[in-house]
């Protein structure tokens, strides 16, 4: 399902909205030669920064919903792909496995920069 030449990127910073512009997400590649923005609104900015703060997501929100299905099924999260994107659209796949089974959900950026 995955693509093979996909490269990982991770969260390296939040930075807030200001004079500068709205709040973006910072992506890298492990080696730090790739780097990606992508913009936010200011509810999922607060989301990742608790997120990266090691705080938990409302019981009811769609992130909690989906952590609770996936411990109820025993699945884990195998990767995050970035599939798609148009000028600052992006388009996530959450890649889950559940033993020999393996499924993709669209999901959002908020969602999969929280992930």
């Amino acid at each position: 399902m995955a693509d093979a030449g996909m490269t990982e990127m991770r969260v390296i910073k939040v930075r807030p909205g200001g004079d500068e512009g709205g709040p973006a997400v910072i992506l890298a590649n492990a080696d730090r030669t790739l780097f990606m923005p992508v913009w936010i609104d200011h509810p999922a900015e607060e989301g990742i920064a608790l997120s990266l703060a090691g705080g938990k997501a409302p019981e009811d929100s769609p992130r909690a919903l989906l952590f609770k299905a996936m411990t109820h099924f025993e699945a884990s999260i195998r990767s995050i792909l970035l599939w798609s994107h148009f000028g600052f659209n992006h388009y996530f796949k959450l890649v889950l496995n559940q033993e020999d089974h393996e499924a993709e959900l669209e999901i959002g950026d908020a969602d999969a920069l929280a992930f």
